[in-house]
């Protein structure tokens, strides 16, 4: 009787470590098809998802939708939240995989979407957010908002972003206060865009009242933040002393740090004016061109490289220097480039006053004919 009760307990000991063996074993390449055919072995979602995802790998030599599906499915029933995302994206991908119709496959992808959003993926909610805003009715609409909200709050940027849009611009969903709100935190979170996308719209009040107050403030923000069509309106801002202050000085140094075409225009013109802002501006930046080139050199400099960028005001002006320098050959390609763009004929004609000093420039080197002007 004994040895019969030893005789069991060994086996159902020998029993157990088989079994303990099989569970830790991590399934090698060779080992897949093997594994497919002894379900019993995955008890784990994890190495259901792992297997799933091999079967989806499409540089695999054992790709399979179909095997994919299959273990994606048991890996999703058991709580993978991964598994309801590639599934989704499984069905978007082969409608006729369930072998239900177009219809229901769909509808399918976006439960096992709506599956994965609601354990809180971050990239669910965004992707689940977008396909209802397409159904483009405010129910969904609404729904995308609740997903979108639940991305904002794990601080989401993007998630954020896309909410202070929405609430500014939908009109379906139209929110202000809320749209303006969500902005601020993206910009408090550290996205860039954000600062710029409030000024705008405190300045144009297409979210909410005009608030010039609130836009020189974020103006400010995004043009520290780097974002150069920020640092060009800043520069215009002390230029034309708007909602602060006038200074010449400030308005070069945001004109130079935004490096844009029309900055780099009104630099050079700025320093053509006033000599005695080249030492100024100088001594606030510290790399570029400006730190490295004396007064004559930094004009030039500035009208070639907005030149380079296609800005025909500064491609006259360019122009305009190597003429005095004896440079034809250069002066009448710049020149080129400023007749290419209709300049300065259109300007002068719309009322702009430097165009019109330019078209005496034009006549008093005896230009007419190659802008295909008349005297």
């Amino acid at each position: 009787m004994i040895r019969w009760m030893f005789r069991g307990v060994a086996t159902l000991v020998l029993l157990l470590l088989i079994a303990v063996a099989l569970l830790l074993m991590q399934p090698g390449p060779n080992r897949f098809k093997q594994l497919q055919l002894a379900d019993f072995y995955l008890f784990s979602p994890t190495k259901q998802l792992a297997l799933a995802q091999h079967y989806w790998t499409r540089n695999s030599a054992d790709y399979s939708p179909v095997l994919a599906e299959k273990w994606f499915v048991r890996a999703a029933k058991n709580g993978e939240a991964e598994a309801h995302y590639q599934l989704a994206h499984l069905y978007y991908i082969f409608p006729k995989i369930s072998g239900l119709a177009w219809e229901a496959n769909v509808a399918m992808a976006t439960d096992e979407l709506e599956s994965a959003a609601n354990s809180g993926m971050l990239k669910a909610q965004n992707e689940l957010a977008d396909i209802l805003f397409k159904h483009d009715n405010k129910a969904d609409k609404i729904r995308g908002l609740d997903f979108l909200a639940r991305a904002a709050e794990q601080q989401d940027i993007k998630a954020m972003m896309r909410l202070g849009q929405l609430y500014c611009t939908d009109h379906d969903i139209l929110n202000h206060e809320l749209g303006r709100r969500y902005l601020q935190q993206a910009a408090a979170a550290g996205d860039k865009r954000a600062p710029l996308m409030l000024a705008t719209l405190y300045r144009q009040g297409s979210c909410g009242a005009a608030d010039m107050e609130q836009y020189n403030h974020w103006i400010e923000k995004a043009a520290a933040d780097g974002i150069a069509e920020a640092q060009l309106q800043l520069a215009k801002l002390y230029l034309d002393g708007n909602g602060r202050a006038k200074d010449q000085v400030q308005a070069a140094v945001w004109f130079y740090r935004s490096q844009q075409a029309d900055g780099l225009y009104q630099l050079g013109r700025l320093l053509q004016q006033d000599e005695s802002l080249f030492a100024k501006v100088k001594a606030e930046v510290s790399a570029g061109f400006l730190a490295e080139q004396d007064y004559a050199d930094s004009i030039v400099s500035c009208f070639y490289q907005a030149t380079e960028q296609g800005h025909p005001k500064a491609a006259f002006a360019f122009g305009v220097l190597n003429l005095r320098h004896k440079d034809k050959e250069l002066a009448m390609q710049a020149f080129q480039i400023a007749k290419d763009a209709g300049y300065p004929k259109y300007a002068a004609e719309l009322g702009d006053e430097q165009a019109k000093q330019d078209l005496q420039t034009i006549k008093a080197n005896g230009l007419l004919a190659f802008f295909g002007l008349q005297g």
